[in-house]
């Protein structure tokens, strides 16, 4: 049996009895939740249960949900489960759970279709003239001000960037690494973890990869752009680039929306999630409907500490 119909039968109330027709029927908890003025006292809600999915309705208010392998828990299902009791972490673990599963079901179940070999064409983007590769002890050894470039070198922020390379799993060796401490460019304390395909730096083929994982993999993709304010974006482009690129953006998800208009694109806020923490990631949760452990306060404090480092 699936963890989510094991998970949904145990929260099942007390006096739900099972009809003829495989109901279980019973007073549903919903009413009150859904526009009724009293609690229903006439068995009208009632669940459904097959080998790999259910359905929940109720036949006073409307209240609809249910579940089918494949699919995630929504919203209104994890409503539902939340008046009959259940734990909010316990359905965020839930969550993961099932987001794993499926992805293990995804890898053995899934015939990856032949096609034509994708050529990509895309622009390469040079790092900051003032950025040096990690790898670079003695230059990085150097600490103190460089007054002809404007920057300082402090021990023990680079020992913070040390550390934080080490726990995202790289090798300080790895010379795919730059580190940049201008305050000319407002570039301090930034750590480059360049995007790289067969040894040039790229920008990731968004429409290629959205049309692998949905016309071969059978998967629909979640698209999220992760946003901040303009003025910065513009300023960090042209310090950057050379010069401002938000109308590739643009372009970009215009492509998106009309190539695949089903599709609905989510704006992630840097800011956002600095300010509002848990609350604004519960909000993605429940927007997306992606397990997104929000709950857990000291994981969160554990990745956006790095974040601030840099």
């Amino acid at each position: 049996m699936s963890l989510v119909l094991e998970f949904v039968q145990q929260y099942i109330p007390y006096g739900f009895r099972k009809t003829p027709s495989g109901w279980l029927s019973g007073n549903c908890p919903m009413c009150i939740h859904n526009g009724q003025s009293r609690p229903d006292t006439r068995g009208r809600g009632g669940f459904f249960f097959d080998v790999d999915k259910f359905q929940y309705n109720c036949f006073n208010c409307g209240y609809k949900t249910g579940w089918s392998a494949g699919r995630h828990i929504t919203v209104r299902l994890q409503k539902l489960l939340e008046v009959l009791g259940a734990d909010i972490a316990d359905i965020q673990r839930l969550k993961l759970q099932l987001a794993t599963e499926q992805d293990v079901f995804q890898e053995f179940e899934y015939k990856t279709a032949e096609e034509e070999p994708i050529k990509f064409n895309w622009p390469e983007i040079e790092l900051p003239k003032v950025s040096y590769a990690m790898w670079d002890w003695l230059r990085q050894l150097n600490f103190g001000y460089n007054d002809s470039e404007n920057e300082y070198q402090d021990e023990i922020e680079y020992s913070d960037v040390v550390t934080f390379i080490k726990n995202r799993g790289f090798s300080v060796n790895d010379k795919r690494l730059y580190w940049c401490n201008n305050n000319t460019f407002q570039l301090r304390k930034r750590l480059f973890i360049p995007y790289v395909y067969k040894g040039g730096h790229r920008v990731p083929p968004i429409l290629e990869f959205i049309r692998m994982v949905s016309e071969v993999h059978h998967v629909k993709p979640i698209i999220a752009v992760i946003s901040r304010d303009k003025n910065i974006i513009e300023l960090q482009q042209e310090r950057v680039r050379g010069k401002i690129t938000l109308n590739d953006a643009h372009r970009a998800i215009d492509e998106i929306s009309n190539g695949y208009p089903d599709l609905h694109i989510h704006f992630l806020s840097y800011e956002s999630l600095h300010l509002w923490r848990k609350h604004y990631l519960k909000s993605l949760n429940d927007e997306m409907e992606f397990p997104i452990a929000w709950w857990d306060d000291k994981n969160i404090d554990k990745i956006l500490k790095p974040m601030e480092l840099l």
